[in-house]
Formats: C-alpha cells, structure tokens, sequence
C-alpha cells in the first residue's frame, strides 16, 4: 500500500514567476533525456528576463513559496548553456537570497536545486560549498532520529531530494547518503512507501550502480534497482500515474533515425493534473534504472547502443592508453636499432645527432594522441619544421 503526499496540482499561472516552476522541471526532464525543446527555452529565458528587471527587494518579498525561487533555479540550470552574461549576474545576486531561504527553511528541493546551480552553472566553489554544508547538516540531523517511524515525511522527502539533486550534479553526497541508507533497513523502507520519495531513491541508487566506486556499495545499488523499479511501476498503476506520464511525455523510439522527438501535453482532460516534480522525478527514475521500457533504453544501454551502433559503420574506437603504450614501443626502436648497429660496426657515433631528435619528437606526438586520440596534419606539419630547425641550428 503507497501513502501519497500530494492532492491534485491545479497550477499557477497568475505570474511569470509561478509559472516557471513548472515549466522548468518540463525542462529538466527533457535535458536530462537530451531532448531540448527550444521553444520552452526560449519561454523560460523570457520569464527569467521579466523577473531580472524586478528590484531584488520586490523580488525577495515574492520567494515565500519556495517552488518559486525552485523554478528559477531550474530555468537557469535548463538553460545553462545559452544564459546571457547579464542574466548570470542577476542570478548571483538573487542566488544569495536564495541561500538565506535555504538557511532559513532547509527545504530539500530548494537547498538541491541550489546546490546544482551553484555546481553546474554559477561553478562557484565557494557559493557550492555553503549549500553542501547546508545539505550535510540536513543529512545528519534526519540520520540522528533514533526510529524512523518518528520522522515527518517532509524530513524524508528532503533527504531524498538532497541525494537526488547531488547525484544530477555528479557529487559525491549522494553515496555518502546511500551508504548510510544501505546500513538502516526501517529508514529504507519508509522512504519506499512514498511515491515521490520512492523515485527518488530509485534514482539514486540507479545512479550509484553506474557511477559507485565500492564494489559492495555498487552492488547494493544494483540490487536495490531492481527491486524499487518493480515497486514504482506497481506504484504508477495503483494511482493510475501510469497514463498520466504517457500523456506527459510521449515515448522515445531510441532506434529511429531521428532518435524520436519528447512532446509534452500542457492540459490533459479527464486526468487529474498532479505535480511536475512529481511526474519529472519519476520519469528520470525509469529513464536511470531501465525501467521505462519499451519506451527508451536507460542512459546506459543507449551508450552501449550507440557505440555498437558506430562499429556496425566501421568507426572503430581506440583507448588512448592503448595507442600511447604502442607508439612509444615503436619510438624506442629507433634508438635500439642504432646502438645495435653501432656496436655490429655498421654505424659511427656521428650520426648520433640525427637520430637523438627523431627519437626525441616521436615521444612529442604522444601528447595529441593522449589529447584527441588522433595524429593531423598539423601535428605533423609541426614536428617537421621542428625537426628541420633542430638540424639546421646545428
């Protein structure tokens, strides 16, 4: 039996600055799918542009709900890679605000999506530090509950989101969260019993299978993917989520040409309207684990799927550790072979000169093999009139 925590979304759409909630969680959701809908782009960045020309007191009186200032965050995360210059220098500002917010309330999709920002767009180190202080704070004090049955589910819910946003931005926290999960069996199962709290975990430890380093740990995870996948899927049909997410995101053919197109439905009749956090954080879950099929493949597998797809074209790929180790062996051959003939008689030492710097730029065209996996002309271009300098200036 699943508790489920909420009631129907209805949306806000009385100003910009409610509606990018959800509309940047429709965008991280096709990001993380690498399907970009420009358009909602292009939306977000308005929003993001009429909110900028508000003064930052005005601004700072309009966070209370902290999905607000959520969506913002989100947006400039979506648009990461086309943010204007001066809308970065807005976010800073704002950004500071925001974690007087998250110090203040510690709410664990608020002090997540910050600290994704402050990683992955701001890449301010010191602003990424503040909010993991924060986030590790949270952690500690849910972990130092004696009985998980005591724990409010928003305490769990902000676990959760902490380790889910830690894990989108590749950060190390979401296996110190899992680690410790892995050792408390009742705090593991309460948090299953929560649909969004469930994805997340799912997501997690998806994530951990691919990404861990400890081998019990990854192994865990492994075992926990499968076994939550199962659990969520059961989940979806029991609310009937199943056929809202279908309508909220259209499957992936992963093996057409065009590698299928992401469409989302803005109102769907005859379907309670719920929560985009919600549906986005369940569809990366299934999209993580592999459990979206036949849908899409899982991140993984369309690795997998693309590089095989690439050798049945014959482009073969070659580890560069590999291809290093060989071209220095031939480059030692050089030498080998001249001492050799020098003490057979056949060669002078006077010579020497000649082959020392063959020698010694063969070893030069390891660095653009190590750095692009490949030799150009202009590589080679360079190490001849290299060579011919080195001779002449003798």
């Amino acid at each position: 039996m699943f508790l489920y925590s909420h009631e129907a979304y209805e949306g806000e759409y009385s100003s910009p600055l409610q509606r990018v909630y959800e509309l940047s969680w429709k965008a991280l959701t096709r990001d993380f799918l690498d399907r970009k809908d420009e358009r909602l782009l292009r939306e977000i960045s308005s929003i993001l542009s009429q909110l900028a020309s508000v003064r930052l007191e005005d601004l700072k009186d309009s966070l209370f709900d902290y999905r607000r200032p959520v969506g913002i965050l989100l947006g400039a995360y979506a648009l990461r890679d086309n943010l204007d210059q001066w809308l970065k220098e807005w976010l800073n500002e704002v950004f500071q605000i925001i974690i007087r917010l998250c110090e203040d309330n510690q709410i664990g999709e608020l002090v997540g999506a910050s600290f994704l920002v402050a990683k992955c767009v701001l890449k301010d180190s010191e602003k990424t530090d503040k909010v993991k202080r924060i986030m590790t704070c949270i952690a500690d004090e849910i972990f130092g509950y004696k009985n998980a049955g005591y724990m409010h589910h928003d305490m769990l819910n902000d676990l959760l989101n902490i380790a889910f946003f830690s894990a989108l931005a590749n950060n190390g926290l979401c296996v110190e969260i899992l680690s410790r999960l892995r050792n408390n069996d009742q705090l593991v199962e309460y948090l299953t019993c929560d649909l969004e709290t469930l994805a997340m975990l799912l997501f997690c430890v998806s994530w951990l299978a691919l990404n861990g380093k400890d081998t019990q740990l990854k192994e865990w995870g492994k075992e926990k993917r499968g076994e939550l996948g199962n659990k969520l899927c059961n989940g979806l049909r029991e609310f009937n989520l199943d056929e809202q997410i279908k309508h909220y995101i259209k499957p992936i053919d992963l093996f057409s040409e065009h590698q299928g197109s992401v469409k989302f439905k803005e109102e769907d009749e005859g379907l309670d309207v719920f929560h985009p956090n919600l549906l986005s954080k369940v569809i990366l879950a299934l999209v993580e684990s592999g459990f979206d099929r036949p849908y899409a493949l899982s991140k993984y597998e369309r690795d997998v799927y693309q590089q095989i797809k690439g050798e049945i074209k014959g482009y073969k790929r070659v580890r560069k550790l590999e291809l290093c180790v060989l071209f220095a062996l031939s480059g030692l051959t050089i030498p080998l072979m001249y001492y050799a003939l020098v003490l057979t008689g056949f060669l002078s030492f006077n010579i020497i000169w000649i082959l020392t710097p063959l020698f010694l730029f063969t070893f030069t065209l390891l660095y653009p093999i190590w750095k692009t996996g490949k030799i150009t002309f202009e590589d080679l271009k360079n190490l001849l009139n290299e060579m011919k300098k080195t001779i002449i200036g003798r």
